[in-house]
């Protein structure tokens, strides 16, 4: 048989740029066109990364025992910000009492 003939010669450089803007502004384009759809994507593909993060964890927790210190550092996060909401109460609170006070003596 005779023998296969041979590859085609690559493409010129110029040809390869070329090919390479026109899909880099389709991409972009395409973008533009369908803003919501992009993110909705995006954002899809980040919950799934942790959502595999978190079963990854969960999976190897009997060995690595990890659940107990993020679980304590979560409930220490919500005491703070617990602390930190009745701090801006009770600031608040004397704050319009103050106001109120200056208020009564201008209106004198």
């Amino acid at each position: 048989p005779p023998p296969p003939p041979p590859p085609p010669p690559p493409p010129p450089l110029k040809q390869l740029t070329t090919a390479g803007a026109a899909a880099a502004s389709r991409a972009v384009g395409f973008v533009r066109r369908h803003p919501a759809e992009c993110v909705a994507a995006l954002a899809a593909l980040v919950a799934t990364d942790y959502l595999n993060l978190l079963v990854l964890l969960d999976a190897s927790d009997p060995v690595l025992r990890v659940g107990r210190p993020v679980a304590a550092a979560g409930r220490r996060l919500v005491a703070l910000g617990r602390f930190a909401r009745r701090l801006l109460l009770r600031h608040r609170k004397k704050t319009a009492t103050v106001a109120a006070a200056s208020f009564r003596a201008v209106a004198r």
